[in-house]
Order: structure tokens, then C-alpha cells, then sequence
């Protein structure tokens, strides 16, 4: 199951209801994206398309 977006003091909803998100709280959702990506391509759950040719 995927992790949770954790709020941090970074995040905050505005006034008008827009999400205002802190740099590192991006960060680490990179991360993690990246991290669960490469997860998935060891496990053979994705293929590389580019090396499909």
C-alpha cells in the first residue's frame, strides 16, 4: 500500500482553498515516487519501454 502524504508545518490550505506546499514536503514525495518506481521495475512489475525496440 502507498505511503501517506504526511502535512508538515509546510503545508497549508490559503484562504481561496489552494494547497500551498513546502519545498522539502515536494521533495520527499519525489522521493518516494521515485523510490517505489524503482521498486516496482526490480520486482518486473514495470518494463522499460525504451529498451523494448
Amino acid at each position: 500500500m502507498p505511503k501517506q502524504t504526511t502535512l508538515t508545518a509546510e503545508s497549508r490550505q490559503d484562504d481561496r482553498g489552494v494547497w500551498r506546499i513546502g519545498e522539502s514536503d515536494i521533495e520527499d514525495y519525489i522521493e518516494e515516487a521515485y523510490r517505489r518506481t524503482a521498486e516496482r521495475i526490480a520486482a518486473g512489475e514495470l518494463v522499460d519501454e525504451g529498451d523494448a525496440e
